[in-house]
């Protein structure tokens, strides 16, 4: 959900937290947070929702930012210019990449 810029701080995300865990198919809810190219993300203004509703949640910022700094000798599995497409997304490769699958769990 793209609500950086929100009015409702967090509301409209808390919203459909609530819709997904209150749907009739009883569906698993995970939050995952993503990452900018910047180094940034929401998690620390959402990531409250879900402790408040202990959710399950995942960040792809504390899978990888560290490791864009580093070295490939020394632990990086990708640099940023191979894991983003734009600012925002990743590319194909970072989203097929193999080996970060296992860091962002």
């Amino acid at each position: 959900m793209n609500d950086a810029d929100d009015e409702t701080e967090g509301t409209c995300y808390e919203s459909l937290v609530l819709q997904a865990l209150r749907a009739d198919y009883d569906p698993a809810v995970i939050l995952l947070f993503s990452v900018f190219k910047n180094d940034w993300n929401l998690q620390d203004r959402l990531a409250p929702v879900g402790w408040h509703y202990n959710l399950p949640m995942v960040s792809v910022k504390d899978a990888v930012v560290e490791q864009f700094q580093l070295p490939p000798e020394e632990g990086r599995l990708i640099s940023k210019e191979q894991y983003f497409h734009d600012i925002y997304h990743p590319t194909s490769r970072a989203s097929h990449h193999g080996r970060l699958s296992g860091l962002a769990v």
